[in-house]
């Protein structure tokens, strides 16, 4: 009998950690193990001992073909049923394109972009009626933005391929659900910042943003905004021009950063 589990990448922290406690703890899926994926291994160890069920530690560096391989690798020793997977993992960077370096940049695009992609491949081999794709886009899918391109374009990519994908395998039962949260408290603004900011203390809940993205899988939703505040946003992107909201951005949303 195949063994049901679901996979979550990003799981050391933030909305990673917090979509693995909330699947424990939800009924929709019968899993028997959770697999969790990051860099960091003692906080990985740290999100396993707060979950109910088995879990499978990967500390591996996505961005890094051999990361992915070690996890294609279990897959195919053990031929699971993947329930839930969860594109979790990823990392913005606060900063002029030209003054952000371009090795981060393009470690961005690698994590945000090859890796998820590369793991949808990988996951939808062992997925069938019922089973669930989620990949983490951003408000920032919605508008082109200055100080923040390079992260707003690999989540706008995020977001499409989403949607598009889950055309493909809606006849397969398979739902493919995007994410699409503003500001979260979480270790994003630290790393984005390259430390500048810290902890980002405001913004909503990851408990909140999680629960109610599940509400939305659970009602076989394509995507959610988890906020009244968010889906205007996403609402109004309809009605403005990219032009003038790069411009906009380039003007008054610029971020402290140690990049610069």
């Amino acid at each position: 009998m195949k063994k049901n589990i679901a996979l979550i990448t990003g799981a050391s922290s933030g909305l990673g950690r917090e979509f693995a406690l909330q699947i424990d703890r939800h009924s929709l899926w019968p899993l028997d193990e959770i697999w969790l994926v990051a860099r960091r291994q003692e906080e990985l160890e740290k999100t396993a001992r707060q979950l109910s069920r088995p879990a499978r530690i990967f500390v591996v560096d996505l961005t890094r073909p051999n990361g992915i391989e070690e996890i294609a690798q279990a897959l195919r020793e053990q031929s699971p049923r993947v329930q839930i997977l969860v594109n979790n993992a990823g990392f913005g960077a606060y900063g002029l394109f030209q003054e952000v370096p371009l090795e981060r940049q393009l470690s961005m695009i690698d994590l945000n972009i090859s890796a998820l992609v590369h793991l949808s491949r990988l996951g939808l081999d062992y997925m069938d009626r019922g089973s669930v794709l989620l990949n983490v886009a951003s408000l920032a899918a919605y508008f082109p933005l200055a100080h923040f391109a390079v992260y707003a374009a690999t989540k706008a990519f995020v977001k499409s391929f989403s949607i598009a994908l889950g055309a493909e395998v809606k006849e397969r039962g398979i739902l493919v659900h995007t994410l699409c949260p503003g500001p979260v408290r979480t270790e994003f603004a630290v790393v984005a910042s390259a430390g500048a900011k810290s902890f980002m203390d405001y913004g909503q809940d990851p408990s909140i943003t999680v629960r109610r993205c599940l509400r939305a899988v659970r009602h076989r939703g394509w995507w959610s905004h988890p906020s009244l505040g968010w889906r205007i946003m996403a609402w109004f992107s309809r009605w403005v021009s990219p032009r003038t909201v790069a411009l906009f951005s380039k003007k008054f949303m610029k971020r402290s950063s140690k990049h610069e």
